[in-house]
């Protein structure tokens, strides 16, 4: 997980809230949004080392393959509003900022446990990069 990684987790976060989906409301496009980032933080957890890396990258895949599906369906929705913008901010705020941290503190501490690791897990990497 590089820098890069984390860039591209905060662009692609953007354009969640700005493209909003789910059951085909903004909202629900949030709300499985952030579902997706926790799975994603919880498969993080569990690795500890190249052999552990290599038995979530596959989970991790599916996550990243998901968060495709959720932002393909937010784009399909017409733009949010602005009043329907602060609305989402305003519901989601708190609970994505935990989410956003627990999740960037994972990536950065998996970031540490060197390039052997990293390679295992650049699946996930690669569908971030999927979502710009």
């Amino acid at each position: 997980m590089t820098t890069r990684s984390i860039s591209l987790c905060g662009v692609m976060l953007g354009s969640l809230l700005l493209a909003g989906c789910g059951g085909d409301s903004h909202d629900a496009v949030m709300q499985d949004s952030i579902a997706q980032f926790k799975k994603i933080t919880a498969s993080l957890k569990q690795v500890k080392d190249k052999d552990s890396a290599a038995a979530q990258s596959s989970a991790l895949k599916g996550v990243a393959a998901e968060m495709k599906a959720i932002k393909a369906r937010g784009d399909a929705l017409p733009k949010a509003t602005a009043e329907q913008e602060k609305a989402l901010r305003d519901k989601y705020e708190k609970e994505l900022s935990q989410v956003m941290g627990e999740f960037m503190g994972e990536m950065m501490r998996v970031a540490m446990l060197g390039p052997d690791v990293q390679k295992e897990l650049k699946s996930l990497e690669d569908g971030m990069k999927d979502m710009q």
